[in-house]
C-alpha cells in the first residue's frame, strides 16, 4: 500500500556550507522547450515501499526553507517565462541558494507524475493504460525522448529544444521547483507548488505531490543542465532574491 499522506507534516530546510564555494561558470546556449504527453508506464518497483525522510533542522545562519524560496523562484520565473520553464527554474534556485551559501546543484532527469489511483493500480500490478480512460487515472511525463534516434541532453538550437527535465540537488534532496507543468486538476492530478523529495544517491527518486500524485524522476548525472539564454538576467534576479531573503524576518 502507498502512504499517500506521507509527505505532510516533513519540514525540509537546507543550509549553509561553513566551506564557500566559487562560481559555476555561467553560459549561454538553449532556452527551455520541454514536450509533455500523457504516459503509461510501469513504475511497481519504484512505487513500492516508498517513504520520505524528515530532515532534521541545524543551528545555521542562515536557516532556509527550501519549499518557501523555491516557490519564491518559480513565481518570478512564471510572471516572465512559459510555464514549462523548468530550466529557468532550476537556474533561479540554484544561483539564489548560491548567493546564500547554500550547497545546490541542477541535474538533468526525466519525470513522470501520476495520480494517486493510478499509482495505485500499477503498484498493485494492473494494467495502467487500459485505465487511463477512466476518471482519475491520469500520467504526464515531461523530458521524455520523441522517438528512438532522440536521447536525453540533446539540444536542438534552431527548435529551442532541449531533451530532458532540470531539477536541484542537494545532499539529501531533489527539489523540482517546475513540478507545477505537469499539474492536471481536471484528471485529478494535483501539483500546484514545488516539490522535495529525500535523495539518497540513487538514479531514481519518488516523491509525493498534494493530495497524494506521486512522481518519479530518473536522474541522468552524466548530462550537463543546460543554460538558459538569459542567464544574465537571472543572475542578477537571483541576486536580488537572495538579498532580500537576507533581510526578511525569517531568517532570523
Amino acid at each position: 500500500m502507498i502512504n499517500r499522506d506521507a509527505h505532510q507534516g516533513v519540514a525540509v530546510f537546507i543550509w549553509a556550507k561553513k566551506k564557500q564555494r566559487e562560481d559555476p561558470p555561467v553560459s549561454n546556449h538553449t532556452s527551455d522547450a520541454i514536450d509533455e504527453a500523457p504516459l503509461a508506464v510501469t513504475m511497481k518497483n519504484c512505487l513500492l515501499n516508498v517513504f520520505l525522510v524528515p530532515m532534521k533542522s541545524v543551528e545555521t545562519e542562515p536557516n532556509v526553507d527550501a519549499l518557501q524560496l523555491a516557490t519564491q523562484c518559480r513565481a518570478w520565473v512564471k510572471s516572465r517565462y512559459k510555464a514549462t520553464s523548468c530550466i529557468e527554474s532550476a537556474f533561479l534556485f540554484e544561483r539564489t541558494a548560491h548567493h546564500l551559501g547554500l550547497g545546490v546543484k541542477r541535474a538533468v532527469c526525466q519525470a513522470t507524475a501520476m495520480t494517486p489511483l493510478l499509482a495505485q493500480a500499477v503498484a498493485e500490478g494492473r494494467d495502467a493504460e487500459a485505465l487511463m480512460s477512466e476518471p482519475g487515472y491520469w500520467a504526464v511525463g515531461v523530458g521524455l525522448p520523441e522517438s528512438s534516434d532522440d536521447f536525453v541532453g540533446r539540444k536542438e538550437l534552431d527548435k529551442n529544444r532541449f531533451v530532458g527535465h532540470v531539477v536541484c540537488l542537494t545532499e539529501r534532496h531533489l527539489i523540482d521547483p517546475s513540478v507545477d507543468q505537469m499539474s492536471r486538476p481536471a484528471k485529478g492530478l494535483f501539483l500546484d507548488s514545488p516539490l522535495i523529495a529525500s535523495y539518497e544517491g540513487k538514479a531514481i527518486v519518488v516523491g509525493f505531490g498534494q493530495r497524494g500524485a506521486i512522481v518519479r524522476y530518473v536522474l541522468h548525472l552524466n548530462v550537463a543542465p543546460p543554460a538558459p539564454r538569459t542567464d544574465k538576467k537571472l543572475e542578477r534576479a537571483a541576486r536580488s532574491l537572495a538579498q532580500e531573503w537576507l533581510n526578511s524576518p525569517r531568517t532570523a
